[in-house]
Order: structure tokens, then C-alpha cells, then sequence
């Protein structure tokens, strides 16, 4: 059974000038990064559509100045997506060249803006956790009162 995206994301009719059984070709994003769709065919629903596939330049902005407001939208978005998971794993893979919004995570570019943190969380969906807080462990709970104190 094929999975669904809100009407605004899954496009259920082929366009104009397209032949009622040829899937239609994703849009690579742009430096030829791998789009979630392209990346491994077959691999994932062929009737899910995703956001990113119809606008890759909101996803992976390249050179572009976006507002981190918009990156943040693109991100909520991004999260509803039933191949969420699939994308994770496809951007741990390219770990190297990732940047922009995969799997709901804004990625960004440079380690000072946080970039380890976002690939942990791409580990994290990818493992199947979803978005689940890391805890960091205390060495015993008097620890745990010291940090609830400090609150």
C-alpha cells in the first residue's frame, strides 16, 4: 500500500506532456549533490513524492543566501516526509558533502554552526530514533540534582 503526503506535497497525476506510465525524473540539487529520490531508485515507494523533489534549490540552497527562518519551514516540512528515514541514511553516506536540509535537519555547511550536532541527529533518524533528545549520562544522581538546582 502506498504510503501518502498531504495534497500540497504528492503530486497523484502525471503533468502535462507526460506518459501515464513513466515516472517522472527527479531534480539533482544543485552541484550535483544526491537528491533522496535519485539516489537509490527502487528503493523507496515509487508512488511518494517528496517536497524536496519538485524544489531541490529550498532543500540545498548551494551558494544562495537563505534565511534561516526559511531553512527552518523547509525543515518542518521536511519531517512529515514518509521516506524520512530513507533520506537520513542517504546523507550519512555523503557525510563529507552534505549541506542543507535532509531528513528535517538543517545541515549546515561549517563546524562552528553546529554541524556535528546535525549529523548526530541524521544518525539518530537514520537508526530509526526519529528526533529523540540526546541525554548525556551523569556519572550518579547526585550529579543529576547538581544540574536541576543550577536550573
Amino acid at each position: 500500500m502506498a504510503r501518502t503526503l498531504p495534497a500540497t506535497q504528492l503530486r497523484s497525476r502525471p503533468r502535462v506532456g507526460e506518459g501515464a506510465g513513466k515516472r517522472r525524473a527527479s531534480a539533482a540539487p544543485p552541484s550535483g549533490r544526491i537528491h533522496p529520490r535519485s539516489a537509490a531508485p527502487g528503493s523507496v515507494d515509487s508512488t511518494v513524492v517528496p517536497a524536496c523533489a519538485d524544489k531541490p534549490h529550498l532543500w540545498f540552497p548551494g551558494n544562495r543566501r537563505v534565511s534561516r527562518v526559511d531553512m527552518e519551514r523547509v525543515a518542518a516540512v521536511c519531517r512529515q516526509c514518509p521516506i524520512r528515514r530513507h533520506c537520513a541514511e542517504l546523507a550519512l553516506g555523503i557525510e563529507d558533502d552534505v549541506v542543507g536540509v535532509w531528513a528535517g535537519v538543517l545541515v549546515p555547511a561549517t563546524p562552528r554552526a553546529g554541524r556535528q550536532q546535525a549529523l548526530d541527529r541524521l544518525r539518530d533518524i537514520g537508526a530509526g530514533l526519529g528526533d529523540r533528545p540526546r541525554v548525556a549520562a551523569c556519572e550518579d544522581d547526585r550529579d543529576v540534582e547538581k544540574q536541576q538546582e543550577d536550573r
